[in-house]
């Protein structure tokens, strides 16, 4: 059964979230259920290369078999959301989440020009963003702490996460500000 959000906070299961190839696969799972023929072939990668990865993310909890289509076994994410909260801050762990912030500025930028926002200048939106992002889940931690004892929908998170950002705006003005002027907004 698939959870909405999973808080991921052993370093060894962060470190799994950290490898390329396994982050790819957890994002193509985000559109569904697939096989490793179809990861295979989406990834441009060897099938015994995919399967490797996909039962080290079995074995962490990220990934289950689902079933099967005629030989191919089916795989699908444990969660929609996996959210990385170190139990304790760690050099490697801090890097890890550094790049899972600028992997989230880009998904946002991609999503704001997807959906018809031009933004000037796009590695300053994408740093913006990453700073953002960061004070957020400093300022959230707290909270998100509390969320390890309950079963949250992917709703729920969602709206809590903009009420946790709704509540720190005020610290994030000036950064506020600079994005939107950087996508062209009136105030």
């Amino acid at each position: 059964m698939v959870k909405g959000v999973i808080i991921v906070s052993e370093p060894e299961r962060i470190k799994i979230l950290a490898d390329e190839t396994r982050f790819e696969i957890l994002h193509l799972l985000r559109r569904g259920p697939m096989s490793i023929r179809e990861l295979t072939m989406m990834l441009h990668r060897d099938r015994t290369t995919i399967y490797r990865h996909i039962k080290t993310l079995e074995k962490a909890g990220f990934v289950e078999e689902i079933g099967k289509e005629g030989a191919e076994r089916i795989y699908a994410r444990t969660a929609r959301i996996f959210m990385i909260r170190p139990e304790k801050d760690e050099k490697e762990v801090e890097e890890i989440r550094e790049k899972y912030f600028g992997i989230e500025a880009e998904a946002i930028l991609n999503l704001l020009k997807h959906v018809g926002f031009w933004v000037e200048d796009e590695c300053r939106f994408v740093k913006l963003m990453e700073r953002i992002l960061k004070e957020i889940d400093e300022n959230s931690k707290e909270y998100l702490e509390k969320l390890r004892q309950i079963d949250i929908t992917e709703v729920e998170f969602l709206y809590l996460m903009n009420t946790l950002v709704l509540l720190n705006s005020p610290k994030l003005q000036k950064e506020i500000r600079e994005i939107r002027n950087l996508l062209k907004l009136e105030d």
